[in-house]
């Protein structure tokens, strides 16, 4: 045996002995696998990892993503993770990654026996084009096998290729490209690279911009399931939701399934082939409702100016899904931006117009709808989360407010239609003007001031006047509805500040639309 496999052996079986204590109790050293295709859909030990890469065979597709997974952790989370990621990576993979050039090609697989000393893989994690901290003229690219994703610091965009990586304009072949992601703030995760190179995603930068991360983007594009808003949500994988249409709609179980980016917050969306979607609640305490739902969207349909959800099917609870399931026709359209209206006047005209007409629907009903009740009912969330919000918000105005509307009576009129909860989500639009609105959840009876909350939630302060007029309300009818704005927007940045950036930033928005209205009225 000579010197250097000698030293081999022997950095090999220090490596491993040092994993071997890194994974006993009481913190083991964990390896989440999901991002790794061909590997468990699971988090595992280190030693259970070993244990299946030494009995399993996988491709090189599989080991690529795993030594990059495995240096990744090496390079950002410390020590252990140095002599973990090697005490798996030199016993249990036998070969390295395909290494990248700084004109970004790939220069082949390299193989490697299984006896490589440590100091080949201490080199590789630090002096390898992919896994570096950058370079003149890559920032930290990465290669994943044959498919690949990269970014350089004097262009604007990453590639992400099925075959192999290359700079803008250079000759490859490419997978089919279905999606361009733009803005997206670098280096991007390795398991929202991989997320990309399976989806034929493109990612695009440009300075002049405001970024957002690669996985902030794969969320708001429908790529990756958004965040739990909840701590009481269930995932919604793509998987079961096929599984349960090839189940119970099998006649729809061919057409392509996706997920839809979306803020909403009880429901998952799949896009299900062109002219169908897929709504499934996330969280018990706001399913078992479709049926009902369904129910009065049939009856309201022919009653209002604007598109609404039609229904097509409902779906049954199984033992992968507990609750009721709709299949909605597909409705086209775009979620107005509080702010950047392209069309204000012409919005609050649909909007004024839809309001009207639900008033005036003539279905004798009881159900009350979900924020229809007193004011005086919300009295108590208010004033604690505007407590909440001290130093955030101007909390002096927003109780001065608030007692402004309990000081007036309640609506003791007769109860009329509302939708109760117009709120930018729910509302589509196309060239500016309403399309069509969505969710019918919490329709009933109720106080007209609930549906005129539109006014500050979506509408900007030079066009409110004409809607106020253009819905003929009273003073106090107006009061109790910027009322209810403010305690609905309240509750949103209370709740979904740091977990939903888009429901946050709307909810800021009525908060200062609605103050700001208070000092000029």
């Amino acid at each position: 045996m000579t010197g250097r496999t000698r030293s081999a052996v022997t950095a090999l079986t220090t490596a491993e002995s040092a994993f071997a204590l890194l994974t006993c109790e009481p913190a083991p050293l964990a390896f989440d696998a999901r991002p790794v295709p061909g590997l468990p859909d699971a988090t595992l030990p280190l030693d259970e990892l070993r244990t299946l890469l030494r009995c399993e065979r996988f491709d090189s597709d599989t080991t690529d993503v795993l030594w990059r997974q495995l240096a990744h952790h090496a390079r950002e989370w410390g020590p252990a993770w140095v002599v973990g990621a090697i005490g798996v990576a030199l016993p249990a993979l036998t070969h390295l990654p395909s290494p990248v050039t700084p004109d970004g090609q790939s220069m082949g697989r390299l193989h490697t026996p299984r006896t490589a000393t440590s100091d080949s893989a201490v080199r590789s994690l630090t002096s390898n084009p992919h896994v570096q901290r950058g370079s003149s003229r890559l920032n930290r690219p990465t290669s994943v096998s044959g498919n690949a994703s990269y970014h350089d610091r004097g262009g604007s965009e990453v590639l992400v290729n099925s075959r192999r990586i290359r700079r803008s304009g250079a000759s490859s072949r490419e997978a089919a490209i279905t999606n361009h992601i733009t803005n997206v703030t670098l280096p991007v995760k390795p398991a929202d690279q991989w997320t990309c190179l399976r989806a034929g995603i493109r990612l695009r930068q440009s300075r002049s911009s405001k970024m957002v991360s690669a996985t902030t983007a794969l969320h708001r594009e429908g790529v990756l399931p958004a965040p739990k808003m909840h701590a009481d949500e269930i995932d919604i994988p793509l998987a079961m939701v096929e599984r349960l249409i090839a189940g119970q709609f099998p006649r729809w179980a061919a057409l392509p399934l996706r997920r839809l980016p979306s803020t909403g917050t009880v429901n998952a969306l799949f896009r299900l082939g062109p002219d169908l979607v897929v709504r499934l609640c996330r969280v018990p305490w706001a399913a078992g409702g479709e049926a009902k739902e369904q129910r009065w969207l049939r009856q309201l349909a022919g009653y209002l100016p604007v598109a609404i959800p039609a229904p097509v099917a409902l779906g049954q609870p199984t033992d992968e899904y507990p609750w009721t399931w709709s299949i909605l026709r597909w409705l086209p359209g775009t979620n107005p931006v509080p702010g950047s209206l392209t069309a204000p006047d012409k919005l609050a005209a649909d909007l004024a117009a839809f309001i009207i007409a639900f008033r005036a629907i003539d279905i004798p009903e009881s159900r009350r709808a979900y924020r229809g009740g007193p004011l005086a009912r919300l009295d108590e969330q208010t004033r604690a989360v505007i407590a909440k919000l001290d130093g955030t918000i101007d909390t002096d105005a927003a109780t001065a407010i608030w007692d402004e509307a309990l000081d007036i009576p309640a609506w003791d009129g007769p109860p009329t239609w509302v939708h109760a909860d117009l709120l930018p989500g729910n509302i589509l639009t196309a060239d500016g003007q309403l399309s069509a609105v969505i969710d019918f959840a919490t329709v009933g009876m109720g106080d007209p001031a609930c549906d005129l909350i539109v006014g500050w939630t979506v509408l900007p302060a030079n066009v409110r006047p004409i809607f106020r007029e253009m819905v003929d309300c009273d003073d106090a009818t107006w009061t109790r509805a910027r009322a209810r704005a403010l305690s609905i927007s309240l509750g949103g940045l209370h709740y979904y500040r740091g977990i939903e950036p888009t429901l946050a930033t709307e909810a800021q928005y009525t908060i200062d639309q609605v103050l700001a209205d208070s000092i000029t009225s």
